[in-house]
């Protein structure tokens, strides 16, 4: 056993280049063998083929003829090769139609990708030029403080898919926000205290799906972040959107502040 793993450990190096040789010639073979090289190989097997056999042709005639019976002769003669011929080139005919008809389909397949890649972007930039514009407009929102690539995935998550389709948990989350405003809102107005912190804590946890990160802030700064905060996700449901009032933040009568 011993001796034979030596004589396998020996010959490693030999194995190796023949290994590399044929993956080599493999390689050789692959670029050569092309629809074009097939081709020219086979016309030039045909009239080799044909030069031969009329050459050995007992009853040799250097000439042309067209004749009916010269005709048949040929035909009689080369039955096998024009039989082989007319099935090569049927299958060339297949094999060129169904080539061209995958080029087609790539083609096309590419130019789809390309152009929903292309109306990803283009949505993309005008989300992300419209939320600069209303940043700017505001008094108590940072641009450090809201990332809008994650909140321009939570509405279209398969949006570089050429897919614009609303994500449903941005309406989800949505709706469970109001109707947290609106209940606390209404308990607010009742003789308990209103728990700003436990308030605080919950809006920021909700608008981090929105992709807006809110700090621990005094309670009137608070207030005032949170409405422009509300507004701007307003502005974005009319504008991306075609939700009625009852989604929008800013209907909610609140009490609190």
């Amino acid at each position: 056993m011993g001796n034979f793993k030596k004589r396998i450990e020996g010959n490693l190096p030999w194995l190796q280049k023949m290994s590399n040789k044929v993956k080599a010639l493999l390689e050789w073979f692959t670029r050569f063998l092309t629809l074009k090289n097939f081709i020219l190989a086979y016309i030039t097997y045909m009239a080799l083929f044909l030069l031969v056999t009329y050459i050995k042709s007992d009853d040799l005639v250097i000439g042309v003829c067209f004749s009916e019976s010269c005709l048949s002769s040929l035909s009689e003669k080369y039955s096998t090769f024009i039989s082989l011929t007319e099935g090569i080139v049927t299958t060339l005919a297949i094999v060129i139609a169904a080539r061209s008809l995958k080029l087609s389909q790539d083609s096309f397949e590419q130019a789809k990708a390309n152009n929903e890649f292309n109306n990803h972007i283009a949505n993309k930039k005008f989300f992300n030029e419209f939320i600069d514009k209303e940043i700017k407009e505001s008094s108590y929102i940072s641009r450090s403080s809201v990332d809008i690539n994650k909140y321009y995935h939570f509405m279209f998550p398969l949006s570089s898919q050429g897919n614009f389709t609303l994500n449903k948990k941005y309406e989800d989350t949505l709706l469970l926000l109001k109707r947290y405003l609106i209940q606390t809102s209404n308990a607010s107005k009742k003789a308990t205290a209103f728990d700003f912190k436990k308030h605080q804590v919950k809006v920021a946890k909700i608008l981090k799906d929105f992709g807006f990160d809110l700090v621990n802030l005094p309670r009137r700064d608070f207030n005032l972040v949170e409405s422009e905060v509300f507004k701007l996700i307003d502005a974005v449901t009319i504008l991306m959107t075609s939700f009625e009032k009852k989604h929008l933040l800013c209907e909610v009568d609140i009490h609190y502040r």
